[in-house]
């Protein structure tokens, strides 16, 4: 009677044992899976990284573009600055060569007027 009990005990016992091992097997497989899962998140993670580090220096060779840029832009615009200093400079002369010329021109009529006078 106790070796019957036993063995029902041992029945049960290799059933529920079955069943972990069962269960075992699925998490195995789970976690298999999402090691896989993890492996694949964390190429992705070093190639953005990567990608990161990559647009990080670019964006550094542009802000250094940039950056050159605008002391070309500066150069530029005190350039022009000269350039119409120059230039109101250069549109006075051409006004006062213009009334020297205006004042020459009349005394040449003043002259030519005496001349025919004399003549």
């Amino acid at each position: 009677g106790d070796a019957a009990g036993l063995r029902t005990d041992v029945n049960a016992h290799a059933g529920r044992l079955t069943a972990v091992e069962g269960d075992a097997a699925g998490l195995r497989t789970d976690v298999n899976a999402h090691a896989s899962r993890l492996t694949g998140v964390e190429e992705r993670a070093t190639t953005l990284e990567g990608n990161v580090e990559a647009h990080g220096t670019r964006l550094t060779a542009v802000e250094g573009d940039a950056a050159g840029l605008r002391t070309d832009v500066n150069a530029h615009a005190t350039r022009l600055t000269e350039v119409e200093g120059n230039a109101a400079g250069l549109r006075t002369d051409v006004n006062a060569h213009g009334t020297r010329l205006t004042g020459v021109e009349g005394r040449a009529s003043t002259l030519e007027t005496n001349v025919a006078a004399h003549g």
